[in-house]
C-alpha cells in the first residue's frame, strides 16, 4: 500500500503507486509530499491495525447494533417460534418468580411499544429470562430470523468407540450451541489418523466418524556387507 501523510494524517492512499502519482497531478496542495510504502492495512485514511482504530470500530458496531429495531409483532412471533411462549407468558413467569432488580410494571409498558430497539435494556432482561446470549439477540435483531433464538446440537459417534473426541477444544461427544455458531471437532486415537472437521452449525447433526488405521511403513532391512581389509605383505627370505 502506498500513502501520503500531511501533519501526521493520511491524506491519500492507493495500492497502485502510479495511480497515486496521477492523483497528485490534480491535487497541488499535496505535491512535494513523500509517497511512502507500507504493508500495514489502511482503511478510512487510518492504519487499521492500531488499538485506537479497533476500539473505534467496536464502538461504531455497538452503536449500530443498539439502533437495530423490530416491530413488537416481529419479536413476539420469533419468541413464540423459538420458545413456544408469548409476552403474556413472560410476564406471568416474572410475576410468579419476582426476580430481583427487575421492574415488572415498567417491562409491561415496554412490551406495549410498537417498535423494539436492540439497545433497550429490557431486551437484555427478557433475553436473560429466556436463556439467550447477547450474541443471539444481536444476530436476531440484525436479521429478523427467529432461528438465531434457538439452539442446535452436534453429536459425534466415533469408531473405535474409545477414540478421543474434542469439540471446540473440550473432550465431549455432543455439544449444544446457539444456531449459526461455528463448531470445530477432532477425533483421535493412537495408531489411527486423526480426523478433523467443523463448520457453521444450523441444524441438529449427528456425524459418524470411522478412523482409518495409520499405516506404518516397515523399515528397510539393513544390508550386511563384508569388509575386507587390504594389508601389504612382504616376503622375506630366510
Amino acid at each position: 500500500m502506498f500513502y501520503i501523510e500531511k501533519e501526521n494524517q493520511i491524506v491519500l492512499f492507493d495500492e497502485d503507486k502510479q495511480k497515486l502519482q496521477d492523483t497528485l497531478l490534480f491535487m497541488p496542495q499535496y505535491q512535494g509530499l513523500e509517497i511512502k510504502e507500507t504493508e500495514r492495512p489502511i482503511i478510512d485514511f487510518q492504519f487499521a491495525d492500531t488499538e485506537e482504530y479497533q476500539q473505534e470500530q467496536a464502538q461504531k458496531e455497538a452503536e449500530r447494533i443498539a439502533m437495530l429495531n423490530l416491530t413488537a409483532a416481529d419479536v413476539e412471533r420469533a419468541i413464540y417460534k423459538a420458545k413456544g411462549i408469548d409476552f403474556e407468558d413472560i410476564v406471568a413467569t416474572l410475576e410468579s418468580t419476582q426476580p430481583a432488580g427487575l421492574d415488572i410494571k415498567a417491562l409491561k409498558i415496554e412490551l406495549k411499544a410498537n417498535n423494539f430497539y436492540r439497545g433497550n435494556p429490557y431486551i437484555d432482561a427478557v433475553g436473560t429470562i429466556l436463556g439467550l446470549t447477547t450474541e443471539q439477540l444481536n444476530r436476531f435483531f440484525d436479521t429478523n430470523d427467529y432461528r438465531y433464538l434457538t439452539t442446535v446440537t452436534l453429536t459425534i459417534n466415533p469408531t473405535p468407540a474409545d477414540a478421543v473426541v474434542l469439540i471446540n477444544g473440550k473432550a465431549q461427544e455432543s455439544v449444544t450451541v446457539p444456531y449459526g455458531d461455528t463448531v470445530n471437532y477432532s477425533v483421535a486415537k493412537k495408531g489411527y489418523l486423526t480426523h478433523l472437521g467443523g463448520g457453521i452449525l444450523t441444524e441438529d447433526k449427528t456425524i459418524d466418524v470411522e478412523l482409518v488405521e495409520e499405516v506404518v511403513e516397515p523399515e528397510p532391512p539393513i544390508e550386511e556387507t563384508d569388509e575386507v581389509e587390504n594389508a601389504d605383505t612382504t616376503d622375506t627370505e630366510s
